[in-house]
């Protein structure tokens, strides 16, 4: 249920009264023969329902009376509870008006929400409880569940676990016989509390998830995606299980081994997961899992603290890279863009990984931020290697190549990054200029030295990397790059601040 806005940070009696009074009439429209003929009981608890959400929207952060808010409350809480008793069973009146006070529960703490940013949320007890109560009713609607728990993830640390252990660990991993066995057959529920609900509490029940075989390889993979996420790095040997295991699902497996690597990138076991992966023989799900694997090595991605020694991986990564490259992985510089009709927001400058599936089609992979890729070591050390060896070909399959904009965007201000380059006293670049003649030009001689591969490479071998230089004040020059002499080279990503 989306919350009410406003132009001004507070709502008004009259905005409040109008909202309620219209939610109330479009329920009770659809009320059966005996309700509309029991006008009487209908209109006095419509009134009562008024009241209560009235003073429930003034006291969750829209009026000023803090002294009494805390006791107000209690009482507004306690005298929705006994018109939702009083209310005539065979009407369905009662479960109309708690559902309705749940909405306007949730309702005012995300208007809350929107307004505070990503403060928590403080629900008094008898609210607290409701919603908790609310998530267990099987009829639930799926917005009305995802709404509750956002605004319960939305709380302390202390509340998130009780959550947990309360209910959410139990729902999530239902055994046969719990009375929440019924969200097997809503698993859109199962998606809604893993991506509105972020604890590492519920870890152990995101892990098994990951193993059941009742569930869609879709969501066992956004299950293992969890297990990242929260950091519940326990989980890691079962989620090598499943990757080693029979259970079907390639998107499964791999999440299971990039949050394996991500959480315990020394663990022996994950390395000798790794290692085989990478020498072994090949098979069609090889390529993209090895390439989800070169970004995990980006120190950005590891949910580990730089005392862990990751060198082994290193050293693993850079061999999936060669690997991978050889067998059609690039990388593009997606630039920043804008819908000019703002049908779509906007998109930050970024690092996509392609996989060429054919001549003219390729499809994606990863994408990593700029920063992430600005750390991506292995990447930056594997196209030195390459530039001091002088392996040409290698080096311009791999070096990043520019984006192209897509779906009616256009570029915005601030796609100024480039990839720069250095090199020793003898280091040289071998080019080719406009005019089709070859020359050698010393690194060292050449000022705000930039290099990207080719446009219109997509999807097949890279063509010669175009070298930008600085000739003087506004004027720049450029050359095809047909090979390297001497030692030294480096690169690296250019993010002006």
């Amino acid at each position: 249920m989306k919350p009410p806005t406003k132009s001004e940070s507070v709502l008004d009696k009259d905005d409040i009264e109008l909202l309620v009074r219209k939610a109330v009439e479009e329920r009770f429209e659809k009320e059966n023969q005996l309700l509309r003929s029991s006008i009487v009981l209908a209109v006095k608890i419509v009134g009562g329902a008024i009241a209560v959400f009235f003073a429930i929207f003034t006291l969750l952060g829209i009026s000023t009376w803090g002294d009494i808010k805390k006791q107000a409350i209690a009482v507004v809480g306690e005298k929705a509870e006994d018109l939702v008793q009083k209310a005539d069973s065979d009407t369905n009146i009662g479960k109309r008006l708690n559902n309705l006070l749940n909405q306007a529960i949730v309702s005012a703490e995300l208007a809350s929400l929107a307004r505070k940013g990503d403060a928590e949320v403080e629900l008094n007890d008898n609210d607290w409880k409701r919603l908790r109560a609310w998530l267990k009713e099987e009829e639930l609607d799926i917005q009305s569940f995802s709404d509750a728990l956002v605004v319960l993830n939305a709380q302390s640390r202390d509340r998130k676990g009780t959550d947990v252990h309360q209910l959410l660990s139990e729902m999530l991993n239902p055994p046969d016989q719990s009375p929440y066995a019924w969200i097997y057959r809503q698993p859109e529920k199962l998606s809604a509390i893993l991506a509105n609900f972020k604890s590492s509490a519920l870890g152990p029940s995101a892990v098994e998830l990951v193993a059941s075989n009742r569930l869609t390889d879709s969501l066992r993979a956004d299950a293992a995606d969890y297990v990242l996420e929260v950091e519940y790095a326990d989980g890691v040997d079962k989620l090598l299980k499943v990757y080693e295991g029979n259970i079907p699902g390639g998107h499964t497996k791999q999440s299971a081994l990039f949050a394996s690597i991500s959480l315990q990138p020394d663990n022996p076991r994950v390395l000798a997961v790794v290692s085989a992966l990478v020498e072994g023989e090949e098979s069609p799900e090889k390529v993209t899992t090895l390439a989800r694997l070169i970004s995990a090595v980006s120190s950005q991605r590891l949910k580990v603290d730089s005392t862990v020694n990751i060198d082994k991986l290193k050293e693993l990564g850079t061999k999936a890279l060669l690997y991978c490259n050889t067998h059609g992985v690039y990388f593009e510089l997606q630039p920043s863009a804008v819908d000019p009709f703002k049908r779509r927001p906007p998109e930050a400058q970024h690092v996509a990984m392609w996989l060429s599936t054919v001549e003219t089609s390729a499809s994606g992979i990863d994408d990593l931020s700029t920063a992430e890729f600005q750390k991506l070591d292995i990447y930056w050390r594997t196209l030195a290697n390459l530039a001091n060896a002088n392996d040409i070909s290698r080096f311009r399959d791999l070096i990043l190549r520019p984006g192209i904009i897509f779906g009616g965007l256009v570029a915005s201000p601030g796609n100024d990054m480039a990839v720069l380059m250095a090199a020793d006293a003898s280091g040289s670049l071998l080019v080719q200029l406009e005019d089709g003649s070859r020359t050698e030009l010393p690194v060292q001689d050449l000022k705000q030295l930039t290099i990207l591969g080719t446009e219109g490479a997509r999807y097949s071998s890279g063509g010669d990397p175009l070298v930008t230089w600085s000739t003087g004040e506004n004027a720049k020059a450029s050359a095809s790059l047909i090979g390297f002499k001497g030692s030294g080279f480096k690169f690296w990503l250019d993010v002006p601040k």
